[in-house]
């Protein structure tokens, strides 16, 4: 059951990630998780291969209601940071912030970026 879930940031939950995604290849390092990450993993697998709408909301909402329910991990603080930048690239705004819960350049509006003419 490799796929969409194969490299992810769960360093605290590498032998469940073995378990689920390399089952037998590592046995020495594989665990079983409990039923809420292995349903967890595999809502997200179908999340990723569903082409309906209302079905990935619906899964979607499940992710999210079993991560607050067992709440694995949490974002405590936002850190901010310098964003560099070319100096053709405008709209750019002069802080960013680096946080579990903003992670990679999401809080910067990167779809509003845009080039100076020349």
């Amino acid at each position: 059951m490799r796929g969409d879930t194969e490299g992810n940031a769960l360093g605290w939950g590498r032998a469940w990630e073995a378990w689920v995604l390399q089952k037998g290849q590592f046995p020495d390092v594989e665990e079983q998780p409990p039923a809420w990450v292995q349903a967890q993993y595999d809502d997200w697998t179908k999340f990723h291969s569903t082409l309906d709408e209302k079905e990935r909301i619906q899964i979607m909402r499940g992710l999210f209601d079993r991560f607050y329910e067992n709440m694995p991990c949490f974002g405590t603080v936002g850190v901010p940071q310098a964003v560099v930048m070319k100096p053709e690239i405008t709209n750019v705004p002069e802080k960013g912030v680096w946080g579990y819960g903003t992670i990679r350049a999401v809080p910067v509006n990167p779809e509003q970026f845009f080039f100076k003419k020349a």
